[in-house]
């Protein structure tokens, strides 16, 4: 599937890439674990793959790998399992960088499938990272992420768009510190109407700020209305916004509690709610059957990674991740990376076989060319 031009050339590139690589593209990924680092294994990323990603590195950079804001790294540096800080042992330290997310595939299928253009992603986010504290105006990792972006987006190229791989951390008090100083993550709560609403209103006001940083406009008015006016404004068209549906409680269990279960679709409902009123905004529903997470493991896959299975259950696995960074290049192509108005849900089903698409504004057709139709 060819792209449309994404904006002009870039004038000056890097002297590692090829001289005929004169045409870019490029995407933001933020929110928690999954996202940055990610928990797919390097060390099981199989050596035709190896070899498909080291043959497109020259032109594939992931910048904000774990969490170093201030440099880009080629995509073999992403994939290599005898880079720094990989241990042997299972389970992995959860900061070792034999980890990696879904801009790992998704960099790799754009750039197979694009192969005259340089591919960058930003990422940004941290583990248990909350839309309401997080990233917030005020929060650490907004500013990181928007610090990230006003340095290593490329110039006069536009934004294909947002990936938004969070939730989870926002059914849940806000962490404390304990007796002895440790930070710590409180259990999930009830999550009432009231408290999804916050999310939606603080979910539209993150897209209306990042959308001002790709459209370098004023970002002033991007302030959630407060809880006594829970009817939010419409939010103008702009870089597309692909959400994940999150996962139901803590990523480290298989078997959510009825009140994470609860928090959740009460959750989905408030950002579904807002759908005829985000231009320019997918969510993509999943769950568990298609894409894959430690919880899949097979018997033999968890006796031969019994460590990381215990520790990850709910993240999802090297196969989950290859699954949806393929997934994501899909829909960053169907985006297109300019404001269509195009909205809705995409359910792409197993492996991005045999999905729906139920669109709430513009295109009928869906990410994975699904006809309009109930979500699976």
């Amino acid at each position: 599937m060819a792209l449309m031009l994404l904006g002009a050339p870039f004038v000056t590139p890097r002297p590692k890439l090829v001289p005929e690589s004169d045409v870019a593209m490029q995407f933001v990924l933020l929110g928690q674990s999954n996202a940055q680092p990610g928990r797919g294994q390097t060390a099981q990323i199989s050596e035709d793959d190896q070899k498909r990603i080291a043959a497109v590195s020259h032109r594939a950079e992931v910048c904000g790998w774990y969490q170093d804001s201030s440099n880009c790294v080629d995509l073999s540096r992403v994939s290599d399992p005898t880079t720094d800080g990989h241990p042997s042992a299972s389970p992995l330290d959860g900061d070792a960088k034999g980890w990696f997310g879904p801009d790992l595939y998704t960099v790799l299928h754009l750039a197979e499938d694009n192969p005259t253009r340089r591919v960058r992603v930003i990422k940004a986010g941290d583990s248990g990272a909350t839309l309401a504290e997080d990233f917030a105006p005020s929060g650490e990792t907004y500013h990181q992420t928007v610090n990230a972006m006003e340095q290593h987006l490329l110039p006069g190229v536009s934004v294909s768009g947002f990936v938004w791989v969070q939730g989870e951390g926002d059914t849940r008090d806000d962490a404390h510190d304990d007796a002895t100083g440790v930070r710590v993550r409180a259990p999930p709560r009830a999550l009432n109407a009231e408290d999804a609403a916050a999310y939606a209103a603080n979910l539209q006001a993150l897209i209306c700020r990042l959308r001002a940083v790709t459209a370098k406009r004023d970002a002033d008015s991007c302030t959630p209305p407060p809880a006594e006016h829970p009817d939010l404004p419409k939010l103008l068209p702009g870089t597309p916004f692909l959400m994940l549906e999150p996962w139901a409680g803590t990523s480290g269990t298989c078997t959510p509690s009825d009140t994470s279960l609860a928090n959740k679709a009460v959750l989905l409902q408030a950002v579904e709610k807002q759908l005829p009123n985000w231009p320019d905004f997918t969510l993509m529903a999943e769950d568990v059957a298609r894409l894959p997470r430690y919880c899949n493991y097979t018997e033999a896959e968890i006796a031969s990674d019994e460590g990381n299975y215990e520790t990850y259950q709910g993240h999802y696995s090297t196969e989950g991740q290859k699954v949806l960074g393929y997934l994501v290049s899909r829909w960053l192509e169907w985006a297109g990376g300019t404001a269509t108005r195009a909205a809705g849900i995409w359910s792409p089903g197993p492996a991005g076989t045999g999905g729906a698409w139920r669109p709430t504004q513009g295109k009928t057709i869906g990410p994975g060319g699904e006809s309009p139709g109930a979500i699976l």
